[in-house]
């Protein structure tokens, strides 16, 4: 593990809970980073990562994450913040009307980068929406306030896998619990961080770095 504290680069509350869970003292800051158009939420991360420590020159973690349905060929994919609160839950409902296949995943990309190189970890929390919202989740809605406006669209109807309801009619017990639970991007991340493994890789980026440099 590296003796300089690395910085969760995020304004996002949630996010500095689900980092702060595994690794209590990690050091955060937001920042206005770039936003490029990529095909995948990998490149988005690597974009910003890249863009933080630029801007930082120490180590840091960037996360970045997406929607995807199956039956809409993965839309809205990377365009996820954009387009969801913009069409709304009564949206959603409407583009998957006549749709069989009602699965869907969040992809999570989180990207570590130093000086030494670059470490990327995905995961993928995979459930189904529900064909309409639960008439006790119509009300609470508009004051509905985790992971922001995406949150408030889709959290009425997405049912994770481990589960038998939506995200929003969880207690915030319930939803830590699941959270903690999960094979996340931020559990998979600690654990090499905190590992032996974390010094061969950096070692091993590190030559490699250094070999393109050499050959350029």
């Amino acid at each position: 593990m590296t003796d300089q504290l690395i910085t969760l680069v995020t304004g996002s509350k949630e996010k500095i809970f689900d980092m702060s869970t595994y690794i209590p003292e990690i050091e955060h800051i937001d920042l206005d980073l770039i936003e490029i158009q990529a095909d995948s939420v990998e490149g988005v991360a690597l974009a910003k990562a890249q863009d933080a420590y630029e801007q930082l020159k120490k180590p840091i973690v960037v996360h970045d994450s997406c929607m995807n349905f199956p039956a809409l060929n993965g839309f809205p994919g990377v365009s996820t913040k954009a387009i969801l609160p913009q069409i709304g839950t009564d949206g959603i409902l409407k583009l998957l009307e006549g749709k069989d296949d009602r699965t869907c995943s969040f992809d999570a990309c989180l990207v570590y980068q130093d000086e030494k190189g670059i470490k990327i970890f995905h995961d993928y929390c995979k459930g189904k929406l529900l064909e309409k919202v639960p008439e006790y989740l119509n009300e609470k809605i508009g004051t509905y306030n985790r992971w922001g406006k995406c949150g408030q669209t889709v959290h009425a109807l997405f049912v994770p896998d481990e589960k038998d309801k939506p995200l929003m009619a969880m207690e915030y017990e319930e939803v830590t619990e699941w959270r903690k639970a999960r094979d996340s991007v931020y559990k998979r991340f600690a654990a090499w961080y905190k590992s032996e493994q974390f010094q061969t890789d950096r070692e091993e980026s590190k030559a490699k770095r250094r070999k393109v440099e050499e050959g350029a």
